[in-house]
């Protein structure tokens, strides 16, 4: 079942981030604070090296901040050991990454099911064909990625990204270097997952364009965040 709309499956407070290394540290992440929203979709924009793909990687609790917190589900995820981490992840949250990995020996269908199968889990009787219906590739389900378009594949990734239904879903550039027609095609599948699945759709991007697709936009500069107002959608 989506969360009641508008409620914050996802949120992270004050949250700042020190990469470090022998030689130095760097602040990548400067007390950041965002809700993700049941329902809404959000963008985030900022500038190569803004941070805003590090911020990602938080949010999905890919990286534990260095200070601050990231509330999955009503659970703290630096509270949690990475076993329980694991799995509160895969049940919550969908990544849509520009290049998303595909085992090219296998078919479309069997690469989106792939996520659960290696959680031992199965999907829900024909779950995985209404998905490639509605991402507009039920013809191609028996295809191996290979024999995919650009466009083919990233909404191939989507649907495995929405496999299981997330409560949130974390997109990272996810129109880059598609031509225009489909960009907005994609667009509207992300936005229809946020307005009629629940869903919380996050959109990180160089692309200050994308702004139009969102109910809230955020602006993200030098780790830190620059803008948090509501967009109007086109």
């Amino acid at each position: 079942m989506p969360v009641a709309a508008h409620a914050a499956p996802l949120v992270a407070r004050d949250v700042s981030l020190l990469v470090a290394d022998r030689r130095s540290a760097t602040v990548a992440l400067r007390g950041i604070s965002i809700e993700v929203r049941a329902g809404e979709v959000t963008v985030v924009v900022g500038a190569e090296g803004s941070g805003k793909s590090t911020l990602l990687h938080v949010l999905a609790g890919l990286d534990k901040p260095t200070s601050g917190s990231v509330s999955l589900a009503g659970r703290t995820l630096e509270a949690l050991d990475q076993r329980e981490a694991t799995r509160l992840r895969r049940q919550h949250i969908g990544l849509l990454l520009p290049e998303a990995p595909a085992l090219p020996t296998i078919t479309v269908r069997e690469n989106i099911a792939l996520p659960l199968m290696i959680a031992r889990q199965q999907p829900e009787p024909g779950e995985v064909d209404a998905l490639l219906r509605r991402v507009g590739l039920d013809t191609r389900r028996d295809h191996r990625p290979g024999e995919l378009t650009a466009s083919e594949r990233r909404r191939a990734a989507l649907a495995r990204a929405l496999l299981g239904r997330p409560s949130v879903l974390l997109a990272d550039e996810p129109v880059s270097d598609l031509p225009a027609e489909e960009s907005g095609a994609l667009l509207g599948l992300l936005r229809d997952a946020a307005h009629e699945d629940g869903i919380g759709v996050v959109i990180f991007t160089r692309d200050i364009a994308l702004a139009a697709a969102a109910d809230r936009v955020v602006r993200v500069e030098a780790g830190r965040m620059a803008v948090d107002r509501l967009a109007i959608a086109a």
